[in-house]
């Protein structure tokens, strides 16, 4: 090609670079659409797979109750959306084909609600959610007669940094050794009313955490002197749930 090219005269010369520029710039342009095509469609895959049919944010809570905003979602456009309020009435919410609606909705811990969608090209669906309200999970087990939460130091503390802390023989709390080896023998003990204890040191900065287990007041059959009720204190779990020694 290059030997041709050569020999042809300077008009001739012109005019076949001309056109292999045309054939260059046409195949990038046929090229790109196809990279586009490509790009459109795993971008409009991927959108569906993204995208699903109901989902929830939760806004505020208060006890086993909280504010949520129910959100659905379809491509092809909603028609109406079926549902029960809190207070037992049926509600019907039209979507004149909107891709997506939300709803502002009470639920209760633990809980399932149903919504029953009507799309526009396709038939209607009964959606559900099993509502829960997230909570910092713990292991619930028996230490020392009582089912308490365990201390979770495995998570958000470092181990090069934080050290357990335990009594000495003055009854002082100091650091002991670094959470990643053993725990101190008798670390907490909360039958005793006594905590977990860490110590952190970082950069020249000392913290101090202490592990409070959750637990509830329950009303005792007993009376004190003063004829007042005595109250008994329950180690619980993240579900308000307790045990007793014996596991029930």
């Amino acid at each position: 090609m290059i030997t041709k090219i050569k020999n042809l005269d300077k008009k001739s010369k012109n005019i076949l670079i001309v056109i292999i520029l045309l054939i260059i710039v046409l195949s990038i342009l046929i090229g790109g659409r196809e990279v586009e095509k490509i790009i459109k469609i795993r971008n409009d895959e991927k959108q569906a797979e993204e995208i699903k049919e109901i989902t929830y944010k939760i806004t505020k809570v208060e006890g086993r109750k909280a504010s949520v905003v129910v959100i659905l979602e379809k491509k092809e456009g909603i028609k109406e959306i079926k549902y029960t309020e809190k207070e037992g009435k049926e509600k019907i919410i039209y979507g004149n084909g909107k891709t997506k609606v939300a709803i502002d909705y009470e639920m209760e811990d633990k809980q399932k609600y149903k919504f029953t969608v009507d799309y526009e090209n396709e038939e209607e669906k009964e959606l559900e959610i099993n509502f829960e309200i997230p909570r910092i999970q713990g292991n619930y087990a028996e230490k020392n007669g009582l089912y308490v939460n365990e201390p979770d130091v495995s998570t958000g503390f470092s181990k090069n940094t934080t050290r357990y802390m335990y009594l000495d023989e003055q009854s002082n709390l100091v650091p002991g050794n670094f959470i990643g080896g053993s725990a101190p023998k008798d670390w907490y003990d909360y039958k005793e009313r006594k905590w977990a204890n860490i110590y952190v040191e970082s950069e020249g900065v000392e913290s101090y955490y202490v592990w409070i287990p959750r637990y509830c007041y329950k009303k005792s059959e007993e009376t004190l002197e003063d004829g007042s009720e005595k109250m008994d204190i329950k180690f619980i779990n993240v579900y308000d749930e307790y045990k007793d020694e014996h596991g029930e």
